[in-house]
């Protein structure tokens, strides 16, 4: 019955207002042909296709994903980057039902990192577990997007999901502390 909501008072109950919140693209609900369900915003149409996105084809395929963070994406109305965190739904007999997509401004993370007192030749980055850069303080033109899957950081990744070693940049062959 969320149909008969007015849309005020349904992203009031469904999005606790978090529609309105600077960071955040829309939340959606996309049900398991690709199409938009819900929204918290009234940006996109009612049907809108997003079949061909690669974080809902992911979930499609990979019941056992969980949630994925894809990489930066331009895609939207204001052209700002965005990146998509996303989860399955599944029927009551497991079966795809769709998924719950969230998207948050990679300006957001970059400002949050600017709050973090780091020295003058150090650097804060968010990077997927594919190597994909999303976020960098300070900031470089070209970094958002940009892979660094044979970063020394990735295997230890693998073997660890948190610690602290030392090896050489990918630019520079000086060693560097990596903290995960």
């Amino acid at each position: 019955e969320l149909a008969t909501l007015s849309p005020k008072l349904r992203d009031a109950i469904l999005f606790d207002n978090s529609s309105h919140a600077p960071q955040y693209g829309s939340i959606l609900v996309i049900d398991e042909k690709g199409r938009l369900k819900l929204s918290s915003t009234a940006r996109l149409p009612p049907g809108y296709d997003f079949s061909d996105r690669d974080f809902f084809k992911i979930h499609r395929n990979n019941p056992d994903l969980g949630i994925k963070l894809t990489a930066p994406y331009y895609q939207t109305l204001d052209g700002d980057a965005l990146i998509v965190l996303s989860r399955r739904i599944n029927h009551p007999d497991g079966s795809f039902a769709g998924i719950v997509a969230g998207a948050i401004r990679v300006r957001y993370v970059e400002q949050l990192f600017h709050g973090i007192k780091i020295d003058s030749d150090s650097w804060i980055t968010l990077v997927t577990t594919d190597g994909t850069m999303i976020a960098r303080a300070p900031q470089r033109d070209g970094d958002v997007g940009r892979s660094i899957k044979r970063a020394a950081i990735l295997d230890h990744f693998l073997r660890a999901r948190a610690g602290e070693f030392e090896a050489a940049g990918l630019q520079n062959p000086e060693p560097r502390l990596y903290v995960y």
